[in-house]
């Protein structure tokens, strides 16, 4: 029985052995033909520095999509095209890490990583290079993989990077850290990339057990307008092994099914000026993914480029309009061109929705004319539209006018509008949607749309909502009574639920509508944050940045900047600001101009002592608090929202910092945003078309702050005494002079806190001044404040106490002071002092310079005087006598 027992589990163990080697296998991920050049990267192999540290991020979806599933990492690979003149690589060193990080940024993650694989001496080979690992690595199949390489420095010359096929990203997937000096292992920051060596794991495949998830939309957006009728439908997987996607597409809603297909875009067949619907839904072995959502857009009509003509447009007819170079190209230079549209039911009206506008700023302008002609009135500008300056929607006459002029050089990407000629017996359209861009999570909040009626007729029977990210209905009411040309306002009110950074919009449905594109406001980036959180804004200032000189915090003028403000602990209190945890901050932006998007964007924070900024950029550790693959501010508020929250601890200066990538292509403009002119510089930038802006170490000081608003919350419920400075330090101070200093007090908790008693002990030569009337009540971010002052009197080391009693607990808080007195009145002359050595600024006290500090005949200077001093000081090799003056 025994035997037969142990060939029982023999049987099972071998069949469990056989069943994992079934289930191991190589899944790829990246199949991209380019290859990084000698000098380049992202390059797991390469010598043309002489150290480097090479990360790559993969997410849960690519692993999965390849067919890879939790369970052991046994080995790794990169395929080489070329070796180049590569050489080996010293204490070559592969590590693998779980990661809850979307996409990389510039700081390499801290914590344990697991080492995988080590070779002495590692020189590559063409083809595939295997390196199988000492110890498998476990993948939990619910965090992404980091894959980290690091190498020493190598003796010798540096050569080159090995080429090695790589695949791009749609977000910051490799970190990249070199050095001739260095170990790669040191590095702590490094350069972003949006691609990604070609990667094989063997690795456990994944066992396929609910059905996959809903598609992710790229292109066209959903509510679209204007889509080429040459568009292609594209979308990628939301994850969970889809193994194919049907695709539903046509003019109903819901869709009809078309294709099945393994690929991630599909290019249909379209007619012009036609609504369509799609839909995706990727399956796998176990069944279709649920609740996928169907997207609309609506395709141009027939192109029109910019020329000399007119265009005569049937009632619901749209024509795609376009400058001279159209969709794919520039606008030429030296153009003067006079386009007309006209409505061919004199009833109608022309219609006009501009999708895109880039111009040569103060240079090219298009101008709009409401009729037949240049002799009509003129809407806008009067020197017509510019640079980013793009037109809003246009409900004109029976006929609509454009212009346009080029200068001899810098021709652009020009324009893209819908022109539509409409009979309005019936539209309502979105004029605007405002309200609190910062709500709390929990608290009704009010927000206000405005619609107007652009028909002939008044209309009682519509309805207006708010609306949320994936079309969630968010709030509803029913319309009133609006007339014909009349503008009302309703009020929606919502209550956010969920913390954190999304969009809303407004949507007025009306049977009969004649023009949809106004049937949606344009949408309001807004964050909702925790209860209670507090918001304040530093700066009122109305001075804009211009679109090429900075500061700014948006702004591609130049292709990358390092951007830096210093908000003081005064900023803050005099603002209404507490301690706290900050959850976000905004800029307010004027105008976008030709700004495009900044790729890797950052905003980093650091507390620091500083009152006023230098040149040089402070160092120390930064936290990375935002990060966005390409961001592009709008001309409105702009909210972000950390990633990592960030503690203000009441007391120090907070430098944030914005710091951007290269931007690929041309540069164009700086945003324009809103300044506050300060006393002491408290901005400092610098800029670059060519070396990473990170690696900035001085730049230009301004005295001009962005306005910007924190968002705060508070420490805890119960009220929380902090006092500013919480020590205090005069230094040396000259007898017959008082140094003062300003204390502040701030409840950075809830509740109420009182304070009862604000008392001095200690050397007579400190005096308390401004005290405030006590007792005093502070609610959540109250303050009080109070002055010290030293006027020593006595030479030496001064101390004191400051005590601050509280009625919550009586608890006595203790400020402690110090200051040395120092006496520089020169009582007995002669008076003799070797200063032959003296470098400044290691000057005596008071003494301001040193002129011809090389020469043999020196002279110290000094403004400061006492009854009794010498104004200069002559020094020649010798001990200075010093004589009464």
């Amino acid at each position: 029985m025994r035997r037969f027992i142990f060939l029982i589990l023999a049987i099972s163990a071998l069949c469990a052995f056989s069943s994992q080697l079934v289930a191991q296998a190589n899944v790829t991920i990246g199949d991209g033909a380019a290859v990084n050049g000698t000098t380049d990267y992202p390059a797991p192999y390469g010598t043309w520095y002489r150290s480097f540290r090479q990360q790559f991020l993969y997410r849960i979806t690519e692993i999965e999509d390849a067919g890879g599933g939790p369970g052991a990492i046994n080995s790794i690979a990169f395929n080489v095209a070329a070796l180049n003149n590569c050489s080996a690589m010293s204490n070559y060193r592969i590590r693998l890490k779980h990661s809850t990080q979307a996409e990389l940024n510039t700081n390499y993650e801290t914590g344990t990583y697991q080492e995988v694989f080590v070779s002495n001496s590692f020189m590559p080979t063409t083809g595939w290079n295997t390196h199988t690992f000492s110890t498998p690595f476990v993948w939990n199949g619910t965090q992404n993989i980091l894959v980290d390489i690091v190498t020493d420095v190598i003796d010798g010359n540096y050569a080159e990077n090995a080429a090695v096929y790589y695949s791009t990203t749609t977000y910051n997937s490799s970190l990249r850290y070199n050095s001739d000096s260095s170990s790669g292992a040191d590095a702590t920051t490094g350069s972003v990339y949006m691609s990604r060596s070609n990667t094989r794991f063997n690795m456990q495949t994944i066992v396929v057990t609910e059905p996959p998830n809903p598609a992710v939309l790229i292109s066209p957006a959903n509510n679209a307008l204007g889509v080429m009728t040459s568009a292609t439908l594209n979308w990628s997987s939301g994850g969970g092994v889809p193994s194919n996607y049907k695709v539903h597409f046509g003019t109903q809603n819901p869709p009809p099914f078309v294709l099945n297909t393994q690929e991630t875009s599909y290019a249909p067949t379209m007619a012009i000026n036609t609504q369509y619907y799609w839909q995706i839904i990727p399956e796998n072995a176990i069944g279709p993914a649920p609740n996928c959502p169907i997207w609309t857009f609506q395709t141009s009509g027939p192109v029109v480029h910019m020329s000399n003509g007119t265009q005569a447009i049937p009632d619901g007819m749209s024509y795609a309009f376009f400058d001279s170079g159209g969709p794919d190209a520039n606008y030429s230079n030296s153009e003067n061109f006079t386009f007309t549209f006209t409505a061919a039911n004199p009833s109608s009206t022309i219609f006009v929705s501009f999708v895109s506008f880039a111009t040569e700023n103060n240079w090219d302008y298009l101008k709009i004319y409401n009729g037949a002609d240049t002799s009509a009135p003129q809407i806008g500008p009067p020197a017509g539209y510019t640079g980013s300056d793009m037109p809003a929607d246009i409900i004109g006459t029976n006929a609509i006018t454009f212009a346009f002029t080029s200068d001899g050089s810098g021709a652009y990407a020009g324009w893209q509008a819908s022109v539509t000629a409409v009979n309005l017996q019936h539209d309502l359209g979105i004029v605007s949607l405002t309200g609190n861009q910062t709500p709390s999570a929990g608290a009704p909040t009010d927000y206000t749309v405005r619609v107007r009626n652009n028909g002939n007729n008044p209309e009682s029977i519509y309805t207006v909502k708010l609306m949320g990210e994936g079309d969630i209905e968010l709030a509803t009411v029913a319309g009133t009574t609006i007339a014909p040309s009349q503008e009302i306002n309703l009020i929606l009110t919502w209550t956010p639920t969920t913390i954190g950074p999304t969009t809303i919009w407004a949507q007025v449905i009306l049977a009969d509508d004649a023009i949809a594109a106004n049937n949606l406001s344009s949408p309001m980036n807004i964050g909702v944050f925790e209860p209670g959180s507090n918001v304040i804004t530093i700066g009122g200032g109305t001075y804009t940045n211009n679109t090429s000189s900075g500061p700014s915090p948006y702004g591609t003028f130049w292709k990358n900047f390092r951007q830096q403000y210093l908000y003081t602990a005064a900023d803050f209190y005099g603002s209404g600001g507490m301690p706290g945890t900050i959850t976000a901050i905004a800029f307010n932006v004027a105008a976008l101009n030709t700004c495009s998007p900044m790729p890797n964007y950052r905003i980093r924070l650091k507390l620091t002592d500083a009152e006023a900024l230098t040149t040089t950029f402070e160092t120390g550790e930064y936290t990375t608090v935002y990060t966005s693959t390409s961001y592009m501010p709008i001309a409105d508020l702009n909210v972000h929202t950390f990633d990592t929250p960030f503690f203000w601890d009441g007391a120090s200066s907070l430098i944030v910092e914005v710091v951007t990538d290269l931007t690929p292509g041309t540069w164009t403009q700086d945003a324009s945003v809103y300044h506050t002119e300060t006393p002491v510089p408290k901005s400092l930038r610098y800029i670059s078309d060519s070396s990473p802006a990170i690696d900035g170490t001085t730049g230009s000081i301004t005295n001009y702050q962005a306005n910007a608003s924190f968002f705060i919350s508070p420490v805890g419920g119960d009220p929380l005494l902090i006092v500013t400075p919480s020590e205090h330090d005069f230094g040396t101070v000259l007898f017959s002079s008082t140094a003062h200093r300003n204390f502040l007090i701030v409840n950075a908790g809830g509740g109420t806190l009182g304070i009862n008693s604000i008392s001095l002990t200690g050397s007579d030569d400190f005096t308390l001044t401004n005290l405030p009337v006590l007792p005093a009540d502070l609610n959540t971010g109250n303050t009080l404040n109070f002055g010290l002052d030293f006027s020593p009197t006595t030479e030496g080391l001064q101390t004191a106490q400051i005590s601050i009693t509280d009625n919550a607990t009586r608890e006595v808080h203790i400020v402690e002071i110090t200051g040395t007195g120092y006496d520089a009145t020169i009582y007995t002359l002669p008076f003799m002092e070797n200063w032959d050595t003296v470098v400044a600024p290691d000057l005596p006290l008071g003494w301001t310079r040193i002129r011809n500090s090389n020469e043999t005949y020196a002279v110290l200077e000094t403004y400061n005087y006492s009854p009794t001093v010498c104004q200069t000081v002559c020094n020649s090799q010798t001990p200075v006598m010093l004589m009464q003056n």
